[in-house]
């Protein structure tokens, strides 16, 4: 950890590593708010890695064992689809079992026998459609493919089959799949690929995310805490501001339930000091003099000055923040466009009619809203939800 004195001036701590906190009777529920997991570590820097496990003490595997991947399976629930009657002609939910064939799953479906036939196809083919082509030949045709037009030109899906997985790629990229690469709809594990055998050598024009989840490797688990990653900030606050929770330096394990002070973050006295609810909105460097930061807080505009700044934000807010930067690197800073992407966390009082329905997970195609009707974290030790009897009998 860093040796310094220093002032953080922020919105919140954690950016995008939020968490929700939902208090349903005397119960209280977390759910992540941004970033859920601790994401293939194996391709992080040593020194983030040592931070996160050394200095943070987070034991990966440990962790790892307290996600219960199989906590649904004692209440057999199913993923369903929603058919609506605007697109379809009626109102239809079609669930899936869990061990169901696509064959079978397909016949349900409220669409022609030409369009269950190549879902079946997407979901089962292992048909090499690049005969006589290298790996790296058919990488770059799929790389200036769009994934629409193959699942089109070759899985040979039509209008009311590629409505059903046309959106399949926004929770990744939050566009659908005429404006995402086939290669990278491969490597993130998009169906329709099975016969081409592709390697997982990388290719020109790769994608951070496809070429991070083919470099996985057997060190790369299911690491999540109940809230997401919002439990590495509050760890980092711990370190920083010693006295900002009930427990004095928590563990990896206390971090999920200790609650902060937020009074303690700014105090005069601290080495470190985290100035919350406080949106920068200038920074300039003054030489030998340092820099000042100019941001506003409950309707007012402050200024500090301080020997250096560090800008911890995403790189095209900073084009818009640091006025002095070249006018080409303001350029190539603004280049990178976010797409809005919102994902809504709700907490129900009655868990009961999902698992009579026996449906977690809810879908209408296009699927612009997919939802997890009943989404409960598969936890166990290290949650601190509760169980009663209008929350699912499950282990805390």
């Amino acid at each position: 950890m860093l040796d310094l004195d220093a002032t953080l001036v922020t919105c919140h701590f954690g950016g995008h590593a939020r968490r929700n906190e939902f208090h349903v009777g005397r119960t209280l529920l977390l759910s992540n708010g941004g970033t859920v997991n601790i994401d293939t570590p194996s391709t992080w820097s040593s020194q983030a890695r040592d931070l996160l496990t050394k200095d943070l003490g987070v034991d990966l595997k440990a962790l790892e064992a307290t996600v219960k991947s199989d906590a649904y399976a004692p209440y057999s629930l199913r993923t369903a689809t929603l058919f609506t009657a605007e697109r379809w002609g009626r109102d239809q939910l079609v669930a899936k079992e869990p061990a169901e064939s696509w064959a079978s799953y397909v016949t349900k479906l409220p669409m022609s026998e030409a369009s269950r036939a190549a879902l079946v196809r997407l979901r089962t083919t292992t048909e090499d459609f690049y005969p006589g082509l290298t790996d790296a030949q058919k990488k770059e045709i799929l790389a200036r493919t769009p994934y629409e037009t193959y699942l089109r030109e070759k899985i040979g899906l039509d209008d009311d089959a590629l409505e059903t997985v046309k959106r399949s790629t926004n929770g990744l990229w939050g566009v659908n799949v005429d404006h995402v690469a086939a290669a990278d709809a491969w490597a993130t594990g998009q169906p329709g690929f099975d016969g081409l055998g592709l390697t997982d050598d990388p290719w020109p024009g790769a994608g951070f995310t496809p070429l991070m989840q083919l470099k996985e490797t057997p060190e790369d688990g299911n690491f999540y805490f109940p809230e997401g990653n919002a439990a590495i900030a509050r760890l980092l606050v711990s370190k920083l501001v010693p006295d900002a929770f009930d427990v004095r330096r928590p563990d990896w394990r206390e971090i999920v339930t200790a609650k902060a002070d937020y009074s303690t973050l700014d105090k005069p006295g601290n080495r470190v000091r985290i100035r919350l609810s406080s949106t920068v909105f200038d920074v300039r460097n003054h030489g030998r003099n340092g820099v000042t930061v100019t941001y506003s807080n409950s309707g007012r505009s402050y200024r500090v000055k301080a020997k250096g700044a560090v800008m911890a934000c995403w790189n095209s807010v900073s084009s818009y923040v640091v006025p002095e930067l070249p006018a080409e690197q303001v350029t190539a800073m603004r280049y990178g466009v976010k797409v809005p992407l919102v994902y809504a966390r709700v907490a129900l009082k009655d868990w009961r009619p999902f698992a009579a329905a026996r449906v977690s997970r809810v879908s209408t195609p296009p699927a612009s809203s997919a939802a997890s009707a009943c989404r409960r974290s598969p936890r166990s030790a290290t949650s601190p939800c509760r169980t009663g009897p209008n929350c699912p009998p499950w282990s805390p």
